[in-house]
Parts: C-alpha cells; structure tokens; sequence
C-alpha cells in the first residue's frame, strides 16, 4: 500500500483522491500509534513518525522495501 500511495504522489497523478489521502493519513496515523505503544512499552529508539509523501512533495530517493520495514521496525532489529 505505501508503495502504491508514494508512486502515485512521484508520478504527480491528477487522480490523487480522496480515498489515497484517506488512506496515507491512516497509514501515517497507524504507524504513529505504533511509534506511541513501543515508547510506552520502554522502547529507546524507535525511529521517526512515517510520513506518506503527497503530490507536490519534494522528490526523495526511492525506499526500498527492506529500508521500509526498518522503518516500521524503528532500526530496532
């Protein structure tokens, strides 16, 4: 899902929705709140907030899918 949502934000779509702005919204708002329980649970280094990119944003450098799952892993393992 994140793949599709950040190629669809690069390739600056005009088909941009409502439903893919619902949907990186709750993606970004799940990985927050996992960010949340491991820091409630004495995790130290969780890493930072997820963020979707939408178009218009900058352009990064592609994430790999390994790179992404240390992302949500918070580089803890």
């Amino acid at each position: 899902m994140f793949e599709a949502l950040e190629a669809a934000a690069v390739r600056h779509e005009k088909q941009w929705t409502t439903d893919r702005e619902l949907l990186a919204s709750i993606l970004e708002t799940l990985h927050a709140l996992y960010l949340l329980t491991a820091r409630a649970n004495g995790a130290k280094n969780v890493g930072k907030p997820l963020r979707v990119p939408r178009p218009g944003d900058k352009p990064k450098q592609a994430v790999s899918p390994g790179a992404f799952a240390r992302m949500v892993r918070g580089n803890s393992g």
